[in-house]
């Protein structure tokens, strides 16, 4: 007898379904900044941001100086929209004058990792692609040399979630470059 049986062709339409709507991938991101004082100068993070555990969501990086986001993680928009009112929470916390400085970083290197929640690792290609349209233009603009070792182009790491893509500078200085930054 030739032909699919009942639970071949079941197989098959979830394979056709998923391929016309895949599953949605999460993304994640811990973008890092440093603050500026009124007069222009780079203060600790740590002066404002109580963060022992680093496990906050306006928190601290492992190093303590830089201040750390940790939006929830979701859809590109939905990580967008969580960096936008952690910045604003980050805003009430310092005093007048203050301000978050993003980029390469001044005194300290700032990362801008990006989490992609699909459970698997990146191939050459996803890399190239992230690096090109994400990493290469960030550090045309930014002062990449404060990064030194940090910001290599590929770089990722396994994570329970799936992968950290771990190249980028911090991309929080415009909303056009965080919303980009997320959405590739």
């Amino acid at each position: 007898k030739k032909g699919f049986n009942s639970e071949q062709f079941s197989e098959l339409t979830v394979r056709i379904q998923n391929l016309e709507n895949p599953p949605a991938t999460k993304v994640g991101a811990d973008p890092e900044f440093e603050v500026r004082n009124a007069s222009d100068h780079i203060v600790t993070a740590g002066a404002f941001i109580i963060d022992y555990n680093h496990n906050k969501r306006l928190g601290m990086d492992g190093a303590g100086f830089i201040g750390e986001l940790s939006p929830a993680p979701g859809s590109p928009d939905a990580v967008f929209l969580n960096v936008k009112k952690l910045i604003e929470k980050a805003k009430k916390i310092f005093p007048a004058g203050y301000n978050i400085g993003a980029g390469a970083g001044e005194m300290h290197p700032l990362g801008g990792h990006i989490h992609i929640g699909d459970g698997g690792s990146p191939s050459r290609e996803i890399l190239n692609a992230l690096d090109k349209f994400i990493s290469q233009p960030l550090n045309d603009k930014s002062n990449k040399q404060t990064r030194g070792a940090y910001g290599e182009m590929s770089s990722w790491r396994r994570q329970p979630h799936g992968w950290e893509y771990r190249t980028p500078c911090s991309w929080l200085a415009h909303p056009d470059l965080a919303k980009g930054a997320l959405a590739i």
